[in-house]
């Protein structure tokens, strides 16, 4: 379970004219180390603007509390620098929401996109509606 996420260094950074362009988001895990129950795994996650339009970076570090069982997993992953895949998606979705959400304040102040794909929503009548018709 993770038990504490630090922020420890953002990096933004943007000429003065941009253009609204895409992004790709990527993030890494590195520097896992066991204490005991703790894991600590440092992080980052980049949002970069293609064609020169900036980037956000951000770096920290996720503590998590695990039972013996997932430590074990997690030590023996560390060997060959792979850690189990159900804690690496733990540890993934926590590293993108966090970065996703800081980033997004980030954006706002340096007047970028913020880096996040919101889903496309379509208008239109849904297939209960139809059934409620054919029924009356």
């Amino acid at each position: 379970m993770i038990t504490k996420i630090r922020v420890l260094e953002i990096h933004a950074q943007r000429p003065e004219e941009i253009k609204r362009t895409g992004f790709e988001v990527l993030f890494n895990m590195e520097d896992a180390k066991v204490e005991g129950d703790l894991v600590k795994v440092g992080f980052s996650y980049v949002a970069n603007y293609p064609d020169g339009n900036g980037s956000i970076q951000i770096k920290g570090i996720l503590h998590s509390q695990e039972d013996a069982e997932t430590i074990k997993k997690i030590e023996d992953g560390l060997k060959s620098k792979k850690l189990p895949p159900d804690y690496m998606q733990k540890l993934v979705n926590t590293v993108n929401y966090l970065g996703t959400t800081s980033a997004t304040v980030v954006a706002s102040v340096m007047n970028m996109s913020p880096p996040m794909k919101l889903p496309a929503l379509v208008i239109g009548e849904k297939k209960n509606d139809k059934e409620k018709e054919k029924k009356k």
